[in-house]
């Protein structure tokens, strides 16, 4: 099938004229735009911003060629209708000329075809098209006309013989139908019954199309729905990974703040250990020349005895002081700032007093026992420091293994594996600084609980990036895929769209040929009671008349009696007829409306 520019399309669904016929940009295949002669299009020729044609606004419209049948031909004349004389005509010309091969009487004096006759011309009568059987009048002359003739032939069989026997009967020899047109007329009403089931079930199926439709509607919006949720999520995870960024890069500023500090605290720790060291050397010396000086002062030992005893009660009393003081700065390593310069005014002062008690002999021996506690503190925090070496070198190991993993991560997490490593090496640095102080246990606790959490934002980190993948895939298959669909559907909706139009014309269409076809039902009807009072009246006649038979089989009658009863049941059996043909008009015209 080929369209040219200009070509006429006038058909049930479109009537216009062809100005684009080719491919678009708005979807794929062959299209075909179409200037309409009514308003009743969805656009001007342009769509997506790509002019096609040019044409005013509602008058244009784009559909597959596929959904028009081939176009009418310019100039094609119509056929008129057939007119209709006065008198009711058989469905084919050629049974009114047509003379039976054999006839019989019947009783009612009416002629009667062959069986093997009204088979043939059954079947000729099969073979024509409907159109060519059935005239096309209208059907106004043709009510006309029926009730002039039924109401004619109802006068003269009520003349009773008044008119010539042998006009009547050539008029009933016309009219008579045989029994190959009731059976002919039985099948037009059948076919168009057949005709008005198929079209119901159009009707059905057009609606079934409309309900999907909807249904597509309702699945474009909850498509949009679920895009808009993923996009909200993604926006969501977008912001958390923004979160731990922020937070990071805080903690990585605390780590600095604090790193400064616990240098500071080192350097004034490794001042107090140096300053110690030498004043327990000067002890030591100041030991040995008290030693001699206790050899030679031997008068004097029983003083020395009693003050040392007293010495000993001060000095222990000092020394659980001083563990106690030592006990309260381990567990303030976070205060060493503050805490040290007030040690080391305590310190400065006992050893003042320490150095003037020195000067004594028996006070010598004191501090010897001070030397050895001392010594056995500094052999106890060695030990703390090599624990200290062991949980730092496990840490530093954890972090090997964190790093490894770290690695495999995406690209915007290699840069908060850095800024890890760097802090995890910062806090190696400080851990070694402070193991070299007193009461490095609980600074290394404290940066061993942030490292801790750390690690676990970044294994949540790992875990959002995972679900980030895997969202972002999905929102590529999912954004694939809603394109597709909505492509389709937006194909689908145009197709339906132009359904609806059609529909809607055709709707507003048969809305007015309903209004029509009542009109006429409802002539139809009047004209049909009309009829079946004219039957009622012959059927008594007729009663009347076999009452008149029997008066004649029993001798009491004429001949004129029967005459009038043949002509009855030949009237009765011709208005038959006529009521049948009126029931196949009236399908005819309703078939005809529902087209």
């Amino acid at each position: 099938m080929s369209f040219e520019i200009g070509q006429r399309i006038d058909t049930e669904k479109v009537k216009g004229r062809v100005a684009f016929y080719g491919e678009t940009e708005f979807s794929d295949g062959t299209w075909l735009g179409i200037i309409l002669d009514e308003p009743l299009g969805k656009n001007n020729g342009t769509v997506q911003g790509k002019k096609y044609f040019e044409c005013e606004d509602k008058y244009g419209i784009f559909i597959k060629p596929s959904q028009i049948g081939q176009p009418i031909a310019e100039g094609r004349p119509s056929i008129p209708p057939t007119p209709r004389g006065s008198k009711l005509i058989t469905p084919r010309a050629s049974l009114q000329g047509r003379k039976p091969s054999s006839t019989r009487e019947t009783p009612t004096g009416s002629p009667k075809m062959s069986p093997a006759v009204s088979r043939d011309n059954l079947d000729k009568i099969k073979q024509k098209p409907p159109a060519s059987k059935l005239s096309e009048t209208p059907t106004s002359e043709r009510k006309g006309s029926e009730s002039e003739s039924v109401k004619e032939m109802a006068k003269k069989i009520s003349d009773k013989g008044s008119l010539p026997q042998t006009d009547f009967s050539d008029d009933i020899n016309k009219q008579t139908p045989d029994d190959a047109d009731v059976e002919y007329l039985k099948m037009q009403v059948k076919d168009l019954n057949e005709k008005l089931n198929i079209l119901k079930e159009k009707r059905r199926e057009d609606q079934i199309k409309i309900k999907e439709r909807e249904q597509l509607g309702i699945a474009v919006s909850a498509h949009e729905k679920f895009k808009e949720d993923i996009l909200n999520k993604n926006r969501e995870l977008r912001s958390t990974i923004e979160g731990l960024q922020t937070e990071l890069k805080e903690t990585r500023d605390a780590l600095a703040k604090a790193s400064i500090s616990v240098i500071q605290d080192d350097n004034e720790l490794e001042m107090i250990i140096e300053r110690l060291q030498t004043e327990l050397k000067e002890t030591k010396d100041a030991l040995a020349k008290a030693s001699n000086s206790v050899i030679q002062d031997d008068n004097e030992l029983e003083m020395i005895i009693e003050s040392l005893t007293t010495d000993k009660c001060l000095l222990e009393e000092k020394n659980e002081d001083l563990n106690r003081e030592i006990e309260h700065l381990q567990l303030r390593i976070t205060e060493l700032e503050t805490d040290l310069e007030v040690a080391k005014a305590a310190e400065e002062d006992a050893l003042k007093e320490d150095f003037d008690e020195a000067n004594s002999s028996a006070k010598a021996k004191i501090l010897h026992a001070q030397n050895e506690r001392l010594n056995a503190a500094l052999l106890q925090m060695r030990d703390l420091v090599a624990r200290a070496d062991a949980e730092r070198q496990e840490a530093f190991d954890e972090l090997q293994a964190i790093r490894q993993q770290n690695d495999e991560l995406h690209g915007i997490f290699q840069q908060m594996e850095d800024q890890i490593q760097e802090s995890k090496k910062t806090v190696a640095f400080y851990q070694e600084q402070i193991d070299a102080s007193l009461g490095a246990a609980k600074l290394i606790e404290e940066l061993t609980e942030k490292n801790l959490e750390l690690e676990e934002k970044v294994r949540s980190n790992e875990d959002a990036g995972d679900d980030f993948d895997n969202l972002s895939r999905m929102f590529d298959e999912v954004s694939e895929t809603y394109k597709q669909s909505e492509k389709e559907h937006r194909e689908e909706i145009e197709r339906l769209d132009f359904v609806i139009e059609e529909l809607k014309a055709q709707s507003e269409k048969s809305d007015e040929l309903l209004r029509a076809a009542e009109s006429t039902i409802n002539k139809f009807r009047r004209q049909h009671l009309e009829l079946k009072e004219e039957i009622q009246e012959r059927d008594d006649q007729m009663l009347r008349l076999q009452e008149e038979l029997v008066k004649v089989a029993n001798g009491d009658g004429n001949a004129s009696g029967l005459m009038v009863l043949n002509q009855n049941r030949t009237f009765a059996d011709t208005v038959r007829y006529e009521l049948t043909q009126l029931e196949l008009e009236y399908s005819l015209e309703h078939v005809k409306y529902l087209e």
